[in-house]
């Protein structure tokens, strides 16, 4: 069968030209508008690193209008000096995917895209997504769908870590696992799941003299003087959609203490409404009094251009399930700052501990805790936003480790450095756009070998049941992200200092309160403070005292009570 996209000779001298794809476009998926959400930022740079590195002529764009093809060839032509022609690919033409040999849309959703390709010829071309978050309505009934869809093993859903891999796959078995037990045959995972990391265009962040000078500028401007030390947490401001600040602002105030350094904490980034914005600052003045906190536009152009190169390091201690590889801190390492992070999902795939910086483990409960949360999802009792946002609430963040980390940086000029520099060409070596195009069009390759060899899937091993699938226990799809999980042997044990105090105070902070209807009521978690104060408990003895139907509400107070500092969470018997 003849192969397609680039396998074949060129005119030069017999070197296989390279692999090439049809891009499905529309506008709005490739253009950032001045925000750092992640899957429009990621599909702008994607088509700018694609028009610089990938080496093919003609481009081809898939898209339904003539002027959205104009526009593409547009954007192609600032990219490469207008050496390039651009084919439009029409929607009601799709067969002529087969001419570059792969199909490429910025999302996993191909499932619509493979009913479409089997109007013609099945193996006429190869089709590939990409995951950005998998947590939202959408993308979980994509995913399910890919299990009845024509999906082929020449088709491939490209995951950006190994934990979001582990959350597709777990995705997918429970949809075979149904579709099993509903018709009697379980179907193999249709398509390739590889694991390609998204990429970075190393030389738009590399320090510079001019934006070092516009890095000294905005510390002037916002009084950092130069002895003084700068944090940077770059991205949307939402404690229950992104990062909850907690952690972070709990760590510099105890780095200040300890370290009598003048700290200042810059989160650049947008609040999607005036209740988040008073949430995070009412936060910030609370939980780090001696930190000097600076809010800004990371709308700005400007701004997150010249904000990396004002601070001293890059802290991001993300705990939620809508994250799925996190961009930001590999822009900062491409910057030269070392980053604290948290060992939390696609950043255990770019930060290499006390390497390219310093990591903090995160704890989530276990699969079966959240069951009732994927119900209440499943039946639309709560949207997209609280059911990340419940589920980032039993996510706790180590905070002894944190407030460690982060005053070691703080003191450590030259472990600064030396993280800082291993970063910097830790992303040119292994992210920059330019190798990371490369893997994209070796994988077009590799599914151009399968349709022309007609390869079938290999099995898979079975998974757990799921009541419904594409609306699944969060701590069963995102198992793969924490360090640690919350389970029948973790022992839970009471930080005795002030732990009253404590609870009145998070009692009073929105970005802690938030979710208490699906906590242990105040009277119930009062007993279990009081058991607790008994000595150390496992999470088992804590459930066998404890009526079988507040099971699901023991857990995630027990995880709220360690995100929030008022008990410590260990293993065994640790």
């Amino acid at each position: 069968m003849a192969q397609h996209g680039g396998n074949g000779d060129n005119d030069n001298g017999g070197a296989a030209a390279p692999a090439n794809a049809a891009i499905l476009y529309a506008p709005a998926d490739y253009e950032a508008k001045g925000q750092i959400k992640g899957r429009h930022a990621a599909g702008e740079a994607f088509l700018k690193a694609f028009a610089r590195h990938s080496g093919v002529d003609p481009f081809y764009a898939y898209c339904r209008t003539r002027g959205d093809a104009e526009r593409f060839a547009r954007e192609v032509a600032a990219h490469t000096g207008g050496r390039t022609s651009c084919v439009h690919v029409h929607f009601d033409r799709i067969e002529r995917a087969a001419e570059p040999g792969t199909l490429f849309r910025p999302d996993p959703l191909i499932a619509s895209l493979a009913w479409q390709r089997r109007h013609g010829d099945q193996r006429g071309f190869s089709i590939c997504g990409v995951t950005h978050t998998t947590s939202s309505e959408g993308a979980m009934e994509g995913l399910a769908e890919l299990m009845t869809a024509p999906v082929q093993p020449w088709d491939a859903v490209i995951c950006t870590s190994d934990a979001v891999r582990s959350m597709v796959r777990i995705q997918l078995e429970a949809q075979a696992e149904y579709l099993k037990a509903r018709f009697g045959v379980r179907p193999a995972i249709p398509c390739q799941t590889p694991v390609i990391p998204l990429g970075v265009h190393c030389d738009d962040y590399a320090p510079s003299p001019a934006r070092q000078a516009a890095g000294r500028e905005l510390r002037r401007k916002l009084g950092i003087a130069e002895d003084d030390v700068a944090g940077l947490f770059l991205g949307r401001l939402s404690f229950h959609a992104k990062a909850n600040p907690f952690p972070m602002y709990r760590a510099l105030q105890a780095a200040a203490e300890r370290t009598g350094k003048r700290l200042h904490l810059i989160q650049a980034g947008w609040f999607a409404n005036d209740w988040i914005e008073r949430s995070f600052k009412e936060a910030a003045g609370a939980l780090a009094p001696d930190v000097a906190c600076h809010f800004l536009d990371g709308g700005d152009p400007d701004v997150r251009a010249d904000v990396w190169h004002a601070a001293d390091l890059f802290l991001s201690f993300s705990d939620n399930i809508q994250e799925t590889y996190g961009l930001t801190p590999l822009e900062a390492m491409a910057a030269g700052l070392p980053v604290v992070v948290t060992d939390w999902n696609g950043y255990r795939q770019t930060v290499r501990p006390a390497v390219d910086g310093l990591t903090v483990p995160t704890w989530q409960p276990a699969p079966g805790a959240g069951a009732g949360l994927a119900r209440r999802f499943a039946a639309r009792a709560i949207n997209y936003d609280n059911y990340v946002g419940l589920a980032s609430q039993s996510v706790a963040v180590d905070l002894a480790a944190a407030a460690e980390a982060v005053t070691r940086l703080v003191e450590d000029v030259e472990l600064r450095r030396r993280l800082g520099a291993a970063g910097a060409k830790r992303a040119r070596q292994d992210f920059d756009w330019s190798t990371i195009v490369g893997r994209y069009q070796e994988l077009w390759s590799e599914l151009a070998a399968r349709r022309a060899a007609e390869a079938e899937s290999a099995p898979r091993a079975l998974a757990e049941r799921e009541p419904h699938a594409a609306r699944g226990d969060p701590y069963r799809l995102f198992a793969g992200y924490p360090s640690f999980r919350i389970d029948a042997e973790t022992r839970v044990t009471l930080i005795a200092e002030n732990a009253g105090a404590t609870l009145e105070q998070l009692d009073r902070l929105a970005i802690a309160e938030f979710g208490a209807d699906m906590r242990l009521a105040a009277d119930a978690r009062a007993e279990l403070i009081a058991r607790l104060s008994e000595g150390s408990q496992t999470l088992a003895a804590l459930l066998s005292a404890r009526d079988p139907s507040q099971r699901e509400r023991t857990v995630a107070t027990v995880a709220w009570l360690a995100k929030y500092g008022v008990v410590t969470l260990s293993e065994g018997d640790s």
